[in-house]
């Protein structure tokens, strides 16, 4: 069952739906969502799938052994690359822009690779040794952020840190807005703008609440979704500084590190779940579109989400991935 939104969100959703009918027109976006039929593709770790990413023709998976597996996602997907991180250091998050691959550890190790497996960057530590990585963004072929438990948001330019932002509670999250810009989700619940241009923190928004601290987040266009700790998928609009739905559905539990994904042009938002499913909201009206359930009742807990195009995909604690369109 799907809970509304707060009523004082209720006006807000109104002018939201008008935002997404003006980007209709102007977007390529996807309108459809998955089906329930489930192209499950051999499995990609032999440990737990922590994270995946897609970007054109390739998708990205990272294991918890540190194992980085990079796939063609045709008709027929196909492993082609299998990649280690240094000492199999455990992976916390991959993300794959401009033909590289950045790979941060749980240890808050960085790599960066290109797509063919050719190593560029090898940096320990990027933040406190016993800090918890939260995650690492390419924001272009040069430059890339990462934020950690230790409260400091980073902008890189090759090996070297080129601005720091100190954030009022430790990053949880990451996603990139822009190629000087990121959004970082906080262990206070918060979701903040933070832009390596400039000192002040453009954007601050969502719950205060420790037991809501954001797992996941992501950007598209003008619109932030973050998955918090309180197991409710959370939509803003930043252009407002305001949350558009406060989403929940019995089929949704937040798995305590994690990936969620906006379709192309967002109109609808993927999360994953710790019971094996996806759930797919309509980011216009708030509704649940569809849940990917797989017919298993043992089925693993799914850790992350990726879309592009018409193909979502997922990693799951089995090792597994699939795709689903």
């Amino acid at each position: 069952m799907i809970r509304r939104p707060p009523r004082s969100t209720q006006g807000v959703s109104s002018a939201a739906s008008d935002v997404y009918k003006r980007q209709e027109k102007d977007w390529s976006v996807v309108e459809a969502v998955p089906s329930k039929a489930r192209c499950v593709v051999r499995r990609a770790h032999a440990v737990s799938a922590v994270d995946v990413c897609l970007a054109g023709t390739h998708a990205v998976s990272g294991g918890e052994d540190g194992s980085l597996v990079v796939w063609h996602v045709t008709t027929t997907p196909t492993p082609a690359l299998k990649l280690a991180t240094d000492r199999r250091e455990a992976c916390a998050t991959v993300d794959v822009k401009h033909d590289l691959i950045l790979c941060a550890s749980k240890n808050t190790s960085i790599q960066l690779w290109d797509i063919n497996g050719r190593r560029r960057l090898s940096l320990q530590h990027s933040h406190q040794k016993k800090a918890r990585m939260g995650g690492a963004v390419l924001l272009s072929s040069s430059t890339y952020a990462t934020c950690a438990s230790d409260g400091v948001v980073k902008f890189w330019d090759h090996d070297r840190v080129r601005e720091e932002r100190l954030c009022p509670s430790g990053g949880a999250a990451l996603a990139s807005v822009g190629g000087h810009s990121v959004v970082v989700g906080h262990a206070d619940g918060a979701c903040r703008l933070w832009d390596a241009r400039s000192d002040i923190c453009a954007l601050d928004m969502g719950p205060r609440d420790s037991t809501a601290a954001v797992r996941a987040v992501a950007a598209e266009g003008h619109f932030v979704a973050s998955l918090n700790a309180d197991h409710a998928l959370y939509i803003y609009d930043r252009r407002r500084s305001t949350c558009v739905h406060s989403l929940r559905h019995d089929a949704l539990k937040a798995p305590e590190r994690c990936r969620i994904a906006w379709a192309p042009g967002a109109l609808h938002v993927a999360a994953p779940s710790t019971n094996g499913a996806v759930v797919v909201f309509d980011a216009r009206t708030g509704a649940c579109a569809t849940t990917l359930q797989p017919s298993s009742l043992e089925a693993p807990p799914v850790n992350a989400v990726a879309w592009a195009a018409d193909v979502l995909a997922t990693v799951d604690a089995d090792g597994g991935l699939a795709l689903w369109d």
